[in-house]
């Protein structure tokens, strides 16, 4: 179970943009990284759906139910035996994940064709769509010359996906994936790792200020997991900013408050996606959260990003 939080406190966007201390994105940021899965991009309707789907061409019915209840264990099971997608264990990603597709339709067996065109279907648009809000607020980025950055736990599947969904061009070489980094969030040691790379190719970050002075005043860090993304950006002394699109956290619905879920549930939330109803939540709310600690934020979507970037502060 995860451990309970004291309520936090929301606001209207307009009321928290006009605080004049404490508030996030009080001065444009220099550096900005996204989580991936359920933040850059979502499945269209449901993982296990789409595999039930592709099943049906070939004759085999899933059982979405008791693939959705399975799901957990057969993922950290699977994440257990090979960790990091298999990369020490002679398992490529595919392989890896062609190994989770199999054991989601056990007892039935499943032809090699079928487990293919699961794969190529999630490479691309015939599974996932990107909310309209996402590519105004990384133009938003790109003109302020902020930096972005993918920060994620996966495999390199993510540059073919990333090129076929149209936003490389957003993020380029800045593309730093667990897998690589041999490190997972919320181990601060990513971010750490991904800012030194960064700096590195763009020495001008540091121009007059500490490496500290950039990691809080000026690095922030957007996903959709509360620990992963938020709390290991905070950790890292970075800004955390969790994008609950799906109010799975129950912030908004609940006074601030949140609900306790557990890893399975959390791990069904995350592959139980349908975007288009995800979108209808998310767009119809203009509050935020803000935590007891400093340097963290709870946001809806990304239009609400986007009007703390076109506040002017002095």
């Amino acid at each position: 179970m995860r451990r309970a939080t004291q309520a936090m406190l929301r606001l209207p966007i307009e009321e928290y943009k006009a605080q004049s201390q404490g508030r996030l994105f009080s001065c444009p940021p220099k550096v900005v990284t996204f989580d991936a899965y359920n933040t850059l991009y979502s499945t269209k309707i449901p993982v296990l759906e789409h595999y039930c789907l592709v099943g049906k061409k070939y004759g085999i019915k899933g059982d979405f139910d008791g693939m959705l209840k399975r799901f957990p264990k057969i993922y950290k099971d699977l994440n257990i035996k090979h960790p990091n997608y298999g990369k020490h264990t002679n398992l490529t990603p595919n392989e890896w994940w062609s190994t989770l597709i199999r054991e989601c339709f056990e007892p039935v067996k499943v032809p090699d064709a079928m487990v293919e065109e699961i794969l190529v279907r999630f490479e691309g648009s015939d599974a996932y769509s990107i909310y309209p809000d996402l590519v105004p607020l990384l133009e938003k980025l790109q003109s302020l010359g902020c930096i972005v950055a993918i920060v994620s736990n996966t495999d390199p599947i993510m540059f073919t996906l990333m090129k076929n969904l149209g936003l490389d061009k957003f993020f380029k070489q800045n593309i730093f994936l667990s897998y690589d980094m041999e490190v997972k969030k919320p181990n601060p040691l990513f971010f750490k790792k991904v800012l030194a790379k960064l700096v590195n190719t763009n020495p001008e970050l540091l121009d007059g200020i500490t490496m500290d002075q950039l990691e809080n005043q000026y690095c922030y860090h957007v996903g959709d997991e509360m620990e992963n993304d938020m709390l290991g950006a905070f950790s890292a002394n970075w800004n955390g900013v969790l994008i609950d699109r799906a109010n799975k956290y129950g912030f908004f619905s609940n006074e601030g408050k949140q609900e306790e879920l557990d890893e399975a549930k959390l791990a069904t939330n995350k592959i139980d996606n349908n975007s288009k109803d995800t979108w209808a939540v998310s767009s119809a709310i203009n509050d935020v959260i803000v935590p007891n600690a400093e340097r963290q934020l709870v946001i809806p979507n990304f239009r609400v990003l986007e009007t703390l970037l076109n506040t002017k502060t002095n």
